[in-house]
């Protein structure tokens, strides 16, 4: 089945209005969604899942009762099941948004219905730093998770040998450019573009120069 890539930008020029959201993949029951932040939206609180939120261009102040924090692009942070929180931004601003979007498997303790305040403490992680702790090209770190699955980052350089992808991987290039072989042939990846990998697909790596990939997928044995 060929792989379809996606272009965060092109895709972002179909929402019209704040607020307004649409799912650009999905990883297992997981969902990659996009939405526009202006304004700012009513407090609420998910009890079944997290929700991580990346900024793609813009500025957004996500606040929690855990605390809020300030995220410009290439920002992340994830605010767990439970707690209560709110987007705003005073710009025109593109978000990513990853969270569950079926329930298939719900488990007894799955669900929270409160968070106390101060329990935790709402943290922002950012990309570009992450990547100066990078020691090795294609070497992944983790840096976040949604409940069953990870968000790794690695950068690329050079390539990697064939391989096959062991679950359903999503790869969004953050910076720079990755070439993607497949038996389709080759999809070139420009920063903000993704596309997913389906289990078992063979497939192979390029960088000709530094890039900076975000891969997503389930927690080995979820």
């Amino acid at each position: 089945m060929p792989t379809r890539k996606i272009n965060i930008s092109e895709e972002a020029l179909k929402l019209l209005e704040p607020f307004a959201m649409t799912d650009l993949a999905y990883v297992g029951d997981l969902a990659v969604s996009m939405y526009v932040c202006q304004g700012s939206l009513a407090w609420h609180r998910h009890l079944d899942y997290d929700e991580l939120f990346l900024v793609h261009n813009g500025l957004i102040i996500l606040e929690s009762e855990w605390g809020s924090v300030t995220l410009r692009p290439d920002e992340l942070a994830v605010v767990p099941k439970g707690v209560a929180h709110r987007s705003a931004s005073m710009l025109w601003s593109i978000v990513l948004l990853l969270h569950v979007h079926i329930f298939p498997d719900r488990r007894n303790g799955d669900r929270r219905l409160h968070a106390l305040r101060g329990e935790g403490q709402l943290a922002k992680i950012n990309v570009s730093e992450r990547v100066k702790q990078t020691t090795r090209p294609f070497a992944p770190q983790d840096l976040a998770r949604v409940d069953d699955f990870a968000l790794r980052l690695f950068v690329a350089h050079g390539s990697v040998p064939w391989r096959k992808a062991a679950q359903e991987t999503l790869l969004l290039v953050q910076q720079g450019r990755l070439d993607l072989f497949t038996r389709d042939g080759l999809s070139v990846l420009d920063a903000g573009e993704m596309l997913v990998l389906a289990q078992g697909m063979a497939y192979r790596l390029v960088a000709g120069e530094r890039a900076v990939v975000l891969s997503l997928s389930r927690l080995t044995g979820h």
